[in-house]
């Protein structure tokens, strides 16, 4: 048996283990290919591994997340252990050291990403806004000899823009940007 199908069994194996031990229904993501596996429940995300180049192997298992969550660390909580042992020990050891650790850790990347992506969602609707404005009134903005032009810089995390426009519209822009 190759190492990788020795991880995806055991994968497997724990993922029944972990549901049976908890009382919540644990899956496995398990892709042959990959050298990491994961067993996650809908309130934790744990990755898993096999060390060594040959017997006797040792599992590695640290929190993890799932896609399209930003993790917030590179390094993370993690533990070692016999992958010789059976899976239903292999699942108490986890759940006694790794799942509290694991189900903190996806909450704060979640509230972080929520955070993340309703910062992007509100900077590409300031984009949208202010590209329909220019784009509607870009020829009063920028043909108009009544007025002097004025520059405004918009600088976050996400977002760079540099506009020109008339003083009473660079007012509205920065308006519209503190959220008044």
């Amino acid at each position: 048996m190759t190492d990788n199908s020795r991880l995806c069994e055991l994968t497997k194996m724990l993922a029944v283990e972990m549901t049976a031990g908890t009382g919540e229904l644990w899956r496995a993501d398990i892709d042959p290919d990959r050298w990491t596996t994961q067993i996650h429940s809908d309130t934790a995300y744990i990755a898993l591994s096999l060390d060594g180049y040959k017997p006797p192997f040792r599992l590695k298992a640290w929190t993890s997340v799932p896609d399209g969550i930003s993790p917030l660390r590179s390094g993370s909580e993690t533990i070692s252990m016999s992958a010789d042992r059976k899976p239903a020990s292999l699942a108490v050891d986890i759940t006694r050291r790794l799942l509290s650790p694991a189900r903190e850790y996806l909450k704060a990347c979640i509230i972080s990403q929520n955070k993340h992506d309703r910062q992007q969602r509100k900077e590409q609707l300031i984009k949208n806004l202010l590209s329909q404005y220019l784009c509607k009134n870009q020829y009063d903005t920028f043909w108009s000899a009544d007025h002097k032009i004025q520059s405004v810089d918009i600088r976050t995390d996400y977002l760079e823009m540099r506009l020109t426009v008339s003083p009473a519209d660079a007012l509205k822009i920065c308006k519209l940007l503190k959220g008044q």
